[in-house]
């Protein structure tokens, strides 16, 4: 038997996961996917975001068929989130 301690019980454990960093202002992106009921759940959690971060911006907005109301809402009133 080899009397050396093994390379694992040498080793610092590794994180199971790890947090990546906050993502920079300008790449933040929202997406809105699409879907009529889609849509009208999409407006209820704007409104609640715009409620707890009202200076928040998102310089980037992707949208697929009823997402597209709700980002050119979002794009018309770039003064405000909500």
């Amino acid at each position: 038997m080899d009397a050396s301690p093994s390379v694992a019980a040498q080793s610092e454990p590794v994180p199971l996961m790890s947090v990546p960093p906050a993502p920079a202002p300008s790449e933040l992106a929202m997406v809105l996917g699409g879907g009529g009921a889609r849509g009208a759940y999409q407006v209820g959690v704007l409104r609640a975001i715009a409620a707890r971060f009202p200076q928040l911006r998102v310089p980037i907005l992707v949208w697929v068929s009823a997402g597209a109301v709700n980002a050119m809402h979002l794009a018309a009133h770039r003064g405000s989130f909500g």
